[in-house]
């Protein structure tokens, strides 16, 4: 498949995948754009705990992931690109103190360890200025109680961002 372009090869650009695979979600965006045919979007934050760093998922706006450098980078290849949110509840751990998980990610820099653990400091921020819920309050309310809202806000929150980037008519 070596030097297969993107009239021959596509993926799924999940934005919740890259961050626990330990690559920050803009310069994965720029590394696959030409590549894209689909996503998975999720806004997440990052914390700190005892392995390293945990994900928890957002509503997209209400997360760390910086939309509009994201989706400026996608819409410049494909502005009628499908973005297909995905929402669950869950806490990811992304084990950054271990040689082991340090070992099966040959590609992370340095460069993209420490956007994680800015983005995680970004998180916490967020949380001791009381702009988002801590992680704990946030976790034990049933995703069933807030499904419908997560995604009416992600939706609006990312129509917004594509209206004013003028993506496509179809927006």
């Amino acid at each position: 498949m070596d030097g297969a372009g993107p009239d021959v090869a596509g993926i799924t650009f999940d934005t919740g995948n890259v961050l626990a695979r330990g690559e920050d979600p803009v310069a994965a965006a720029r590394r696959v754009a030409p590549y894209v045919h689909s996503t998975h979007i999720k806004d997440t934050i990052l914390f700190f705990n005892e392995s390293g760093l945990v994900h928890q998922p957002r509503p997209c706006g209400e997360g760390i992931l910086d939309w509009e450098a994201i989706l400026s980078i996608l819409g410049k290849y494909s502005p009628d690109l499908n973005l297909t949110l995905e929402d669950h509840k869950r806490l990811m751990p992304i084990e950054i103190y271990s040689s082991e998980w340090i070992a099966t990610h040959p590609d992370l820099t340095v460069v993209e360890l420490a956007s994680l653990v800015h983005l995680a400091r970004l998180s916490e921020d967020k949380i001791h200025k009381g702009i988002i819920l801590d992680t704990e309050s946030y976790e034990i309310i049933p995703w069933e109680d807030q499904m419908f809202t997560r995604m009416d806000i992600s939706l609006n929150y990312l129509q917004g961002i594509i209206r004013s980037k003028n993506f496509s008519n179809n927006s």
